[in-house]
Formats: structure tokens, sequence, C-alpha cells
């Protein structure tokens, strides 16, 4: 699933009119094989692993410490953003992130995410104002935190398709998505 997520990504960067990068961080030596192996896409793997690696919060450090490392090449005054994306669901469709990409810098929040049945989703994306935040957080704690605490600087997209949001971590789950 890792693979199909990689792809959407890559066909949302080549749409984007706007400059971006792709960072994959991951615990998984098959994951970091798979990014070298796909000569096509460019992309920075970062490794979250060990004692370093305490949740879902080390992960989105060791994202925006990168993205702050290796920043996209910007003009004028432009503001940097930091989308958060799971790459293992399978539904995911570069067109519809689109879409949520440009609503939300029309809505000129700080915040956006995807929005179903009531509940906001990931991904998520945050301007950089909300880095030193992010990088504050620990543990299982994710960027619904601070999500939350913003709410006036939030965009909600809504999404009426609740598959989209569907996980597969296991072999077990694609058979039973039949993917």
């Amino acid at each position: 699933m890792f693979l199909h997520g990689l792809t959407e990504l890559v066909r949302l960067q080549n749409m984007c009119s706007y400059p971006c990068k792709i960072i994959v961080v991951t615990a998984y030596d098959e994951i970091e094989q798979l990014c070298k192996e796909l000569s096509a896409i460019d992309c920075i793997v970062v490794r979250n692993q060990g004692t370093q690696n305490d949740g879902i919060a080390s992960s989105i450090r060791k994202g925006i410490e990168t993205a702050v490392t290796y920043p996209v090449t910007a003009t004028g005054d432009s503001v940097s953003y930091d989308m958060f994306f799971q790459a293992d669901q399978p539904y995911v469709k570069a067109e519809l992130l689109h879409d949520f990409l440009d609503a939300f810098f029309r809505s000129k929040k700080g915040i956006g995410a995807l929005a179903c049945d009531g509940s906001l989703r990931s991904p998520n994306l945050f301007s950089e104002t909300y880095r030193g935040k992010l990088l504050a957080l620990t543990g299982e704690c994710g960027g619904k935190i601070v999500i939350r605490s913003h709410p006036d600087d939030v965009f909600s997209y809504p999404v009426l398709m609740p598959e989209f949001f569907v996980d597969i971590d296991t072999r077990e789950d694609y058979a039973h998505e039949n993917v």
C-alpha cells in the first residue's frame, strides 16, 4: 500500500503549480529500499527508529526537521506548509488532494484538514507558523492537538467518501479490503 500512496503523492507533486518536496519518514528497511529503487520518485527518506521513535510525534518532528534542512525553493513572500499524509491509504487520489490544497490556499487559513462524517481526518496541512507546536509534540500525540487548540484557523475540506480514509496496515487488511 505504501507504493500506491507514494505514487499518488508524486502525481500530486506533478499537478501542483507551486514547489513541493516529498519526505518519507519510516522505521522500515523495506520502505527505504523501495524509495531507492523507484528512481523516478524524487524524495528524501528519513529513518525513525530505535530510541528516537517515540510514536507519531517523532515522525512529525523528523519530517519538519528535514523540511527545514532541505527547504523548497520559494519565491517572494511565500510561506511554507507541511502536509502529513499516511501512505497506507489505498483509496487516496491525487486529484482530491489537489482540490483540497487549492481550496485550502484560497481559505487563507493556517491549518487544513479533510473532514468526513463530522470528524477531521488526515492528511493535515500546517503553515510554517505551527512548526514550533508540532516540534513540541511527544509520544502518540499527533497534529490533532494543534488543530483542536486553533479552531479559528482551521479549514476543513469535506470528503463524502469514508473509504478514502481506510488504512491498510497488514496483509489481512489488504485482503479484506480487496484492493
